[in-house]
């Protein structure tokens, strides 16, 4: 028997557990990982309790799987005959008044009173990494038998807590300029790239008769070790062909879209600030400076945006709305309301929306650090830009769309051509994190009477 159990027999029923391991997240709680077996019916406690005394009950909840070895052991043991299907379980629980760690157990007890405990012992299992560990969570929301509701309220805490708490090493940040920088730049384009390096020959190359190009600071972020070396190869040759002078930001490691972003932006000069995604290619020039000229005159516009299309050249983006998604909970998702429509469905001027994709967003970087910026909080490249639209609003500014700037945006063209059940899982996650954070600013922001229907 493992050292981290728990064995209670009382009469013909028998209960077992066993923790393979446990994560303290500071200020936040336990995530535990184990299994639970018991020969008989009746009631059963399970609680946490503090060196103080402190209880707080709680429940395995909907995240089980099959662990045949627990089954085994069981029966081995001459306890009885254990399905194997949902003995193995991952569950969190929320211990936030506690200042540390060491001293508090977990306790069974059985509806006759008797009860055992063993200390919960954290990390004891460091094998493996918090991102792996999130990756393995972020799969278990994928519904396939339980509410994903209740599977995101019992393990949502968990993957924030865990993604706040992984190790982020100092970073060795080097930067590589192509070309002269522009002395004063208007604007700092901030473009990650992960997973295909080529979309940078093809921007460089519809920037390169573009006046609006030499004005503007281009800064890629190298979010992709895999690509470095293919990458630096070329950058010289791609300057030396489209004369177009950009920087390259590379710190070794995947830091994901909103740090990658972050990064860049660490390193923008310009009072404008252009978020743009690899695979977004202009389809005329002087888009820029058009961007610039709709934020700029207007006021109460914390950001801009502008039309992206399909290949067909149909719409892909023209603004974000927020709906309330009854199969996952009623939680709040961002919608595309125009999305598929002809162009010819588009108003004339500009428009105001509830949310605009980080896509193509262009923002004053005095109102993008104001509004805290892109929330790292998120994981993998989902909801940050939504989120940021929230922050602008929350500051009294306001998300507009240009319908006469039109880019084509390849949607994901650099991620993967199926989706795996982990990505899936933290879609879900990032939505509840909105959700969780913006629910009620969501709910009034819709209830406003201005908005009409264009979609």
């Amino acid at each position: 028997m493992p050292s981290q159990s728990i064995v209670l027999r009382t009469g013909t029923r028998t209960v077992a557990s066993c923790l393979d391991s446990v994560r303290w997240l500071d200020g936040v709680g336990f995530l535990i990982t184990g299994w639970l077996a018991d020969s008989g019916g009746g009631d059963l406690e399970l609680s946490i309790t503090t060196p103080s005394g402190e209880r707080t009950p709680f429940e395995i909840g909907p995240v089980r799987y099959s662990r045949p070895d627990a089954a085994e052991y069981f029966a081995a043991m001459d306890w009885g005959e254990v399905d194997p299907t949902d003995l193995g379980f991952r569950c969190f629980v929320g211990v936030e008044s506690l200042s540390g760690s060491r001293g508090t157990r977990l306790e069974i007890a059985l509806e006759s009173g008797q009860s055992e405990s063993i200390p919960l012992e954290p990390d004891f299992d460091e094998t493996i990494p918090i991102e792996e560990e999130v990756r393995s969570l972020a799969q278990s929301l994928v519904p396939v038998r339980w509410d994903v509701a209740e599977r995101l309220s019992q393990l949502g805490p968990a993957i924030e807590g865990l993604w706040a708490h992984r190790r982020r090493p100092e970073l060795e940040i080097e930067v590589r300029q192509y070309g002269t920088r522009h002395p004063r730049p208007q604007v700092s384009a901030v473009i990650p790239v992960y997973g295909r390096y080529d979309y940078m020959r093809h921007q460089l190359a519809l920037m390169a008769n573009d006046p609006d190009a030499v004005q503007t600071e281009w800064i890629y972020v190298l979010d992709d070790p895999r690509l470095a070396d293919a990458i630096f190869e070329r950058c010289q040759h791609w300057y030396a062909v489209f004369g177009v002078p950009f920087s390259v930001v590379y710190s070794g490691r995947n830091l994901g879209y909103a740090a990658a972003n972050n990064l860049g932006i660490g390193q923008a000069r310009g009072r404008y600030l252009l978020l743009l995604n690899s695979d977004v290619f202009p389809a005329h020039p002087g888009w820029i400076s058009g961007l610039q000229r709709a934020l700029s005159s207007r006021p109460q516009a914390g950001a801009v945006a502008p039309v992206l299309l399909y290949a067909d050249s149909s719409i892909q983006h023209a603004g974000m709305s927020f709906v309330n998604h009854e199969p996952w909970g009623r939680l709040w998702i961002n919608h595309h309301p125009m999305k598929g429509l002809p162009v010819s469905v588009l108003p004339e001027k500009g428009f105001r929306v509830q949310a605009l994709t980080g896509a193509c967003i262009l923002v004053d970087r005095l109102d993008y650090h104001r509004c805290g910026g892109l929330d790292e909080g998120y994981i993998v490249g989902d909801y940050e830009d939504s989120d940021l639209s929230l922050r602008l609003h929350r500051h009294g500014l306001q998300c507009f769309v240009e319908p006469s700037i039109r880019l084509f945006h390849l949607e994901r063209g650099s991620h993967e051509a199926e989706t795996p059940l982990w990505r899936q899982g933290v879609t879900l996650f990032n939505c509840w994190r909105q959700t969780q954070s913006w629910g009620r600013v969501i709910e009034d922001l819709i209830a406003e009477p201005e908005w009409r229907a264009h979609g």
